[in-house]
């Protein structure tokens, strides 16, 4: 089976947005679509949106759920630090959790070391002024979408919220540009 990364297709949106949000969490640079290949149901990891706490205290994540998810379940969810020491980020790979990340026969070990450090949510913490990655595993039954992914956290005893920018379409043949009938 080719990898997952191999069939996702990318395209992001001119210009850099922070992700939508009221508080001091940073949930994404840009707007961006993923369009991951299928040919039937199917689970995935997709981990591109960067975490940036931009406050003065550390904040802890206490929920993750995708926004109007359309045949899409998130199925879980975790904080990364940066990779560093050869360890490649998660863009997308097969099954959850990361088949590259946790499966020795595929993956490297500064990767397999990477997975360890991750933070389930509920419960990750982002320490202030840090910058961590969101990894979320996927189960798609076919054809589907999101419009990210709706973090809600607490920093300094408040309660907030952030949406990331990234954007999930599921579908039988990825390219062609966004705006054609079959990327609806």
């Amino acid at each position: 089976m080719a990898t997952l990364a191999a069939a996702m297709t990318l395209a992001a949106a001119n210009g850099c947005t922070a992700g939508a949000g009221d508080g001091p969490l940073s949930a994404g640079e840009s707007h961006s679509t993923v369009c991951v290949g299928y040919t039937k149901e199917m689970i995935f990891t997709l981990g591109h949106v960067t975490l940036t706490n931009e406050g003065r205290h550390d904040i802890v994540i206490t929920d993750a759920e995708l926004i109007e998810p359309k045949n899409l379940e998130l199925i879980g969810a975790v904080a990364l630090p940066e990779p560093s020491g050869g360890a490649v980020g998660i863009g997308a790979d097969d099954g959850w959790p990361p088949n590259h990340h946790t499966n020795p026969k595929v993956g490297s070990p500064a990767d397999l070391a990477f997975w360890a450090k991750r933070q389930a949510i509920p419960g990750a913490t982002v320490k202030a002024g840090n910058d961590d990655l969101l990894a979320i595993g996927v189960k798609a039954g076919g054809r589907g979408s999101m419009n990210g992914v709706r973090l809600t956290y607490t920093a300094d005893g408040k309660r907030y919220q952030a949406d990331t920018t990234a954007k999930l379409k599921v579908r039988p043949k990825c390219g062609g540009g966004f705006d054609s009938e079959d990327d609806e």
